[in-house]
């Protein structure tokens, strides 16, 4: 505490000066070093994340149409649409197939890799099941 007794004033507050520029520059350098993190976050969100969410909406939807045109074709009684729309339903499972395999080039390992596993497992039974009725309608011998 002496030596600091012992300093002129211009002394004194060049070290002020400089202790106040050393932790600003500290500061400033963590917080630099903790951005790139967030960034790196923002970029994998803005990547990956970002396209799986908007494509995973379009598969929903498109799951959505099927389930809707595959209650249609069950509803019409005389058969006059079933050409039609299996057509659509076609349409739709086509679409849908391109939208998955967008989605699944996104797909990260671990837990998403086995949600998209199940997921992918129930539309394949979903189809088959579909495939079936389908071919009942045809035919129109739904059993009761």
């Amino acid at each position: 505490m002496g030596m600091l007794n012992n300093m002129c004033i211009r002394t004194k507050v060049v070290m002020s000066f400089g202790l106040v520029l050393m932790m600003t520059l500290g500061l400033g350098g963590f917080a630099q070093w903790r951005l790139s993190d967030v960034n790196d976050v923002a970029i994998e969100m803005r990547e990956t994340r970002l396209p799986s969410a908007r494509i995973l909406g379009e598969i929903a939807v498109q799951t959505e149409r099927h389930r809707s045109q595959l209650v249609d074709l069950m509803l019409i009684a005389d058969g006059s649409q079933d050409a039609a729309i299996n057509t659509l339903l076609a349409e739709i499972e086509a679409k849908r197939d391109k939208d998955w395999k967008a989605y699944e080039a996104l797909v990260s390992q671990g837990e998403e890799r086995k949600l998209a596993d199940a997921i992918h497992r129930t539309w394949s039974a979903y189809l088959a099941n579909a495939t079936t009725l389908r071919r009942l309608e045809s035919v129109r011998e739904l059993p009761q």
